[in-house]
């Protein structure tokens, strides 16, 4: 059923798991590392980070693609 979408389920996963790395209190990042968004914040942020407020479904929703059945 899913099979057609394996490749673009493995990069929206790819560029969580990026962005999950560059900053985890994140909730928004700029397409590119582009220090547009709130660049006053504390402490300084990535680039590639618009915006940071800690959700914790943003950290568990990448494992609920990885615990999916198989693609």
């Amino acid at each position: 059923m899913f099979r057609p979408y394996g490749g673009l389920i493995t990069g929206v996963i790819a560029t969580q798991a990026e962005q999950l790395l560059a900053d985890p209190y994140a909730n928004s990042f700029n397409a590119v590392p582009s220090s547009a968004g709130h660049a006053a914040d504390q402490p300084q942020q990535h680039p590639l980070v618009w915006e940071r407020k800690f959700e914790l479904d943003s950290l568990c929703y990448p494992s609920g693609w990885l615990m999916a059945p198989s693609v």
